[in-house]
């Protein structure tokens, strides 16, 4: 049986976050992310699960502590780094009936962006991501930053996309795009990619920043 000691609920923050079981050795044995630290972490303790799984882990567990993060997009590009570098035993337990997401970037002039399961069809991919729902809303918030097209078929016409800021336009055209706008839209997917990858979260906070700015002048449309 553990001897690990139930932490405070008000000692835990409500903030989004990672939280880390650990054994005694400071080795992580689950890595999980949270938009509330403190509901997420306390469930554990709440109740009893009957996941066999769950209290195996438990009753290893000999710590539980957290890092805080701005918002759950940070939170889940922070546990995707975590689970890959380190690879704890109970999430690779835990995920035996479950597929991890990746997202993949296609082989094409207007590379498209897609959420999958089986990244080794593709060249490029970035994950594993344990929440498909927070991994679709991160892209779609990235996607009014950074606009890519999803159209399967070329056509004549400007799509539905490029009228509401999702598509640059001029990739999903048969006439296709000059090669300043091919530049500019694979800048777009590497900021994207950079940005789920880890490498620009002083990005996501400089973006945050400008959204809160604007919401308190009630500017919510910029």
């Amino acid at each position: 049986m553990s001897s690990m000691n139930k932490p405070a609920r008000k000692d835990i923050p409500t903030n989004p976050g990672v939280y880390f079981f650990r054994k005694k050795n400071g080795k992580a044995l689950y890595i999980g992310k949270a938009s509330n630290l403190r509901n997420r972490v306390g469930s554990y303790f709440s109740s009893r699960s009957t996941d066999s799984r769950i209290v195996k882990m438990l009753n290893q567990a000999e710590k539980v502590d957290w890092q805080e993060t701005n918002s759950e997009i940070e939170a889940l590009i922070l546990e995707s780094q975590l689970i890959k570098r380190n690879r704890p035993q109970f999430n690779i337990m835990l995920r035996d009936d479950k597929q991890y997401f990746f997202v993949v970037f296609t082989k094409e002039d207007f590379p498209k962006i897609v959420i999958t399961h089986q990244p080794q069809k593709y060249d490029k991919f970035i994950g594993p991501f344990t929440d498909g729902g927070a991994l679709r809303a991160s892209l779609k918030l990235l996607r009014k930053i950074f606009p890519y097209c999803s159209c399967k078929q070329k056509h004549n016409n400007y799509c539905l996309n490029y009228h509401i800021g999702k598509c640059p336009g001029f990739c999903c055209l048969k006439k296709g795009g000059t090669k300043e706008e091919q530049k500019t839209y694979i800048e777009n997917i590497k900021a994207i990619r950079d940005v789920l990858s880890g490498k620009k979260i002083s990005l996501v906070k400089k973006l945050e920043k400008e959204m809160s700015k604007e919401a308190a002048t009630e500017n919510f449309e910029k």
